[in-house]
């Protein structure tokens, strides 16, 4: 009497341009869940979901940086300078450079001193000055490996990062939110079914 044993099939092999295509045209809502859970689901995966965010999301992403002008507390200026995405530095691929020309006029110079204040200062945990934006979302997420750099005769400033790093920051802290957030809903709505059963 012979026996057969089953073999399970190979896992199939599926190309990463597939995955691609598929998650290019998934909604937008799904960002935080590509970037944090999808990436672990193969190799295939991983470079699919990091050539959407390029193609897609790093477009989506602004950096607002909010300083303070003027010469004296009298005569304050806040301004608020957006820096839009821009392109991949050709030396690596992992380094995002935004650009910001824009300058009101009159403000070029004030702007650009304000922004170099800002940048050498660093983070501020009281009063952060660097906020990131991913489509409606929005926080003080560090910018890792951050660098930035003027051009006076083309009025150009540009800020670069690690991409990467800068998502995953983002996402996770967004994702910590909303648990605590979801926590406190079903506390309080214990708490609230159990006033009205006292009640009755």
């Amino acid at each position: 009497m012979s026996s057969q044993v089953s073999v399970p099939p190979a896992p199939l092999n599926i190309p990463a341009d597939v995955f691609y295509e598929i998650l290019l045209q998934s909604s937008d809502e799904d960002a935080a869940f590509f970037w944090l859970d999808c990436r672990r689901v193969s190799r295939n995966f991983y470079s699919a979901v990091e050539n959407v965010f390029v193609a897609k999301y790093l477009k989506q992403t602004w950096i607002h940086v909010y300083s303070a002008g003027g010469e004296s507390s009298r005569s304050r200026t806040i301004h608020t300078t957006e820096f839009e995405f821009s392109r991949l530095d050709p030396a690596d691929s992992s380094r995002a450079i935004y650009t910001h020309h824009k300058f009101d006029e009159g403000f070029q110079e004030d702007v650009c001193r304000c922004l170099n204040v800002v940048f050498g200062t660093g983070p501020s945990l009281e009063q952060p000055s660097i906020i990131v934006q991913v489509q409606q979302e929005v926080n003080d997420t560090m910018l890792p490996d951050f660098r930035h750099s003027f051009d006076p005769q083309s009025s150009l400033f540009e800020i670069s990062f690690n991409w990467k790093g800068m998502y995953s920051h983002f996402f996770r802290e967004q994702r910590v939110v909303g648990d605590r957030i979801g926590t406190a809903a079903s506390t309080f709505q214990s708490l609230f079914s159990i006033d009205n059963d006292q009640r009755r």
